[in-house]
């Protein structure tokens, strides 16, 4: 299935992210819980979250939508923020839109005003000096921001 294929280009044991949704399942933990963990990780992986979504939905489990937003949030404030610190750091870059594509799995709104707020920042502060760079990493940090900031609906000049 997709989930054996990430976690096979990821290096890891096919089946893995089932045992760890079947373990938490075992071990009495919610479907909430299980999402909560995988969003608490320093990089949450997009499959295992999927997976558990997935299985939620399948056996129609609350998912206590107020924490769940409230982590969802959390991570997404905390990337904007390590990306607002730095923000011509592509790898920075690369995180907060990681975590504002996470949302979008979510079957509730996620309140991404802080992201979009650090990101209008940045569009007036680094986006000028990226956007006037002629070399591939800032054509690749301006695609990406750009797309960053069309996620966020933050609109951007052309």
């Amino acid at each position: 299935d997709v989930c054996d294929d990430v976690t096979g280009k990821m290096g890891y044991t096919p089946g893995l992210i089932r045992y760890s949704t079947e373990n938490g399942v075992a071990n009495g933990w919610s479907r909430a819980r299980m999402l909560r963990r995988a969003l608490r990780e320093e990089e949450p992986d997009p499959a295992q979250v999927q997976a558990i979504l997935d299985e939620a939905k399948k056996v129609g489990a609350d998912l206590d939508q107020t924490i769940l937003e409230y982590t969802l949030r959390s991570l997404v404030d905390k990337r904007a923020a390590e990306f607002a610190h730095k923000p011509t750091e592509y790898g920075r870059l690369h995180r907060l839109s990681s975590a504002v594509a996470l949302c979008s799995r979510f079957p509730f709104p996620v309140n991404l005003a802080m992201a979009q707020n650090r990101c209008y920042a940045v569009l007036q502060s680094a986006f000028p000096l990226m956007a006037a760079r002629t070399d591939l990493e800032g054509a690749r940090w301006v695609t990406r921001f750009r797309d960053l900031a069309a996620t966020l609906k933050v609109w951007v000049p052309n």
